[in-house]
C-alpha cells in the first residue's frame, strides 16, 4: 500500500514538471542570466562556457564564432546570410576552421559540443536558409534565442528543465573539437534526426597544429564547395 503511494505521488511531480516547462517560439523576452551576456553597442550575444570555451553571435555580421581559452589561435566561424525582403538574415550555413572553408551545413540542425559538455544547438528554416532558433545547454545552464523575432526567449542560470529541455531537442548533425598534444582537431561525433535516436558516425573535418599556426589540414570533402 505505502508503494503504491510512493509510485503515484512520484508520477505525479513528473507530470507536474512536464506541464511546467518553458514554452518557446512566443518571441516573449527574458533577462539574460547567468554566463550569457549582450551588448547593444557592438550588437553581440556572448556565452562563456564552464570550462573555458566561448560563444560570440555577431548579429550585425550574420557570424556566430568559437573559441577556447586553452587555444589562443583556434576559432570556428558559422557565418552566412540571407537577404528576404531588403532584410540580412543569419543563416551560418558555412563552417570555417581558423578562415578556412571547410564544409557547409548538411541539414536543418548543427551542434557543436564543446570538450566540457557545453553544446550549442543550432536550427535553421532549411538547408540553406535562415535560423529560427540557438540554444545554449551548459550543465544547468540553458538558453534559446528565437531568430525569428531576435528575442531572447529562455535564459537561466540554474534551470530545473535544463536537461529536459536539451532532451527534447534533436542535435542534428553533431560535432566537437578536441585539443591535442599537436594541436586541435575538428570532427563530427554522431546524428540524431529524431528525438533520442542518436547513429554515432566520427567523420574528421579539419585540424590545426601548434607548430605551425598557418597550418590548416582539411579533411571534408564537400563537392559544393568545388566552385569555391
Amino acid at each position: 500500500m505505502i508503494m503504491l503511494v510512493f509510485i503515484s505521488a512520484r508520477q505525479k511531480n513528473e507530470d507536474d514538471e512536464e506541464d511546467k516547462l518553458p514554452v518557446l517560439g512566443t518571441c516573449e523576452p527574458v533577462i539574460f542570466t547567468g554566463n550569457l551576456s549582450q551588448s547593444i553597442t557592438e550588437n553581440t550575444i556572448t556565452y562563456l562556457t564552464s570550462g573555458g570555451g566561448k560563444i560570440v553571435m555577431d548579429q550585425k555580421n550574420t557570424i556566430i564564432t568559437i573559441t577556447h581559452a586553452d587555444y589562443q589561435n583556434f576559432k570556428i566561424d558559422l557565418w552566412g546570410s540571407l537577404v528576404v525582403n531588403g532584410e540580412t538574415l543569419n543563416s551560418a550555413n558555412h563552417e570555417n576552421l581558423n578562415g578556412k572553408h571547410i564544409k557547409d551545413r548538411l541539414g536543418n540542425r548543427r551542434s557543436i559540443i564543446f570538450p566540457d559538455g557545453a553544446k550549442i544547438t543550432m536550427v535553421a528554416a532549411g538547408l540553406n536558409e535562415q535560423l529560427v532558433s540557438v540554444s545554449i545547454h551548459d550543465g544547468n545552464e540553458y538558453h534559446h534565442i528565437n531568430f525569428n523575432c531576435m528575442i531572447m526567449e529562455y535564459s537561466s542560470a540554474n534551470s530545473l528543465y535544463a536537461q529536459k529541455l536539451d532532451d527534447n531537442e534533436v542535435d542534428g548533425e553533431t560535432g566537437t573539437f578536441e585539443i591535442t598534444d599537436t594541436g586541435l582537431l575538428f570532427y563530427n561525433i554522431y546524428k540524431e534526426d529524431v528525438v533520442g535516436q542518436k547513429v554515432d558516425e566520427r567523420v574528421p573535418l579539419g585540424e590545426i597544429f601548434y607548430s605551425d599556426p598557418t597550418r590548416i589540414n582539411d579533411y571534408y570533402d564537400d563537392p559544393r564547395l568545388s566552385r569555391t
